[in-house]
């Protein structure tokens, strides 16, 4: 099982299986969306996943800055005020394991007085889980409310009975956009908005 990124586009394969998970470093005044150090979290390694389809055209490289070669690129999911429900939901529906879990009230360095919501004291700081070989990381961010526009997951498996498992248990609660048919680049392909508003694309891998 293998989770991308989509943003406007298919995004290339996730190049790096889980390793050690980091905790977020000093906060910051001007919202949540700036609390960690990229610096602090996971230090991963991995292999790329084979493309689709032979038949791909390649495209040159004529970018003549240096390649950015142990770069990680990670999804951070911020559910305002729902992060444990999402992580339960996701361990029912996917199979996913949490690796760290920090509430703010545990953190050693405490947030700026007035910067979280009322109650958010309890909430999820920082936590990073595991769905098959991909490792993302969520938190409840400052306030209630979620907004996961202009992307998507995509959840790759290796068979048709296991996507369409994986559909209807991610669909549950949700909507459904897209239902899984057979495309020319798939045996089993949908899209589905869950109940947290974070959209997926389900497909066997090809």
């Amino acid at each position: 099982m293998r989770v991308d990124l989509q943003a406007n586009r298919r995004a290339a394969p996730n190049r790096r299986p889980a390793g050690r998970s980091g905790v977020p470093g000093k906060f910051q005044r001007d919202g949540c969306s700036r609390l960690a150090s990229p610096a602090a979290f996971a230090e991963l390694a991995g292999e790329s996943a084979p493309p689709l389809s032979q038949n791909k055209q390649t495209i040159p490289n004529n970018n003549p800055q240096t390649p950015m070669t142990n770069t990680l690129v990670q999804p951070y999911l911020f559910f305002g005020g729902r992060c444990e429900e999402a992580l339960e939901f996701y361990r029912a529906a996917l199979g996913a394991q949490v690796d760290m879990l920090m509430h703010y009230k545990d953190s050693p360095e405490p947030p700026p007085p007035g910067m979280l919501a009322p109650g958010f004291e309890s909430k999820i700081m920082h936590t990073t889980f595991r769905i098959g070989g991909t490792t993302l990381m969520a938190s409840d961010g400052c306030a209630e409310g979620s907004n996961f526009g202009g992307f998507s997951l995509s959840l790759a498996v290796p068979t048709e009975a296991e996507a369409d498992r994986a559909f209807a248990a991610l669909a549950a609660g949700g909507q459904v956009r897209m239902p899984l048919a057979r495309t020319f680049w798939s045996p089993r392909f949908g899209m589905l908005t869950d109940r947290f508003g974070l959209g997926w694309m389900v497909s066997v891998a090809a």
